[in-house]
């Protein structure tokens, strides 16, 4: 899969699980460019608005083979950032990747409010958009060990 059609799937992806919240899709994909205060018009892979947060979702999603790295959330960090400065609006950062990420880039974005998700297709996924979690589970699964899974609610900050 092309980094491309990556970023559609995800969009596809958000637009279904989104569509009753209120929450619209505004663009994706190279052509999506929203300017920061600097000028710079920054690439976001999906954005998104929440009409009743009045906040925008940022969206950079990797299809990649390997972790991310703490280098690439600090990067989207400042384009966020940017954003925010010119639109002064809540922004919601949310980074999606097939593969997850590097302890170092996770405690990152975590300090910094910045959503890290997983997305392999339409059906596996695991992601968290404002104070709603979505989880995907493919079709069939097996298993020869037992698995033990505790769902415990988010710290409010």
């Amino acid at each position: 899969m092309k980094s491309q059609e990556y970023e559609e799937l995800v969009k596809n992806l958000l637009s279904t699980l989104l569509a009753k919240y209120n929450v619209e899709i505004i663009g994706y994909g190279e052509k999506c460019k929203i300017e920061g205060v600097c000028g710079h018009k920054h690439q976001i892979d999906v954005a998104c608005r929440d009409k009743e947060k009045h906040k925008l979702i940022l969206v950079e999603c990797k299809h990649w083979k390997s972790k991310i790295k703490i280098e690439y959330i600090m990067a989207f960090h400042g384009r966020i950032m940017d954003i925010q400065n010119k639109e002064k609006v809540g922004i919601e950062g949310i980074m999606i990747t097939t593969v997850g990420y590097q302890k170092g880039a996770d405690k990152y974005a975590n300090h910094y409010g910045i959503r890290l998700g997983k997305v392999k297709n339409m059906s596996e996924f695991g992601l968290f958009i404002g104070t709603l979690g979505f989880i995907g589970v493919a079709d069939e699964c097996h298993a020869e060990e037992k698995v033990s899974i505790k769902i415990v609610p988010a710290e409010d900050k």
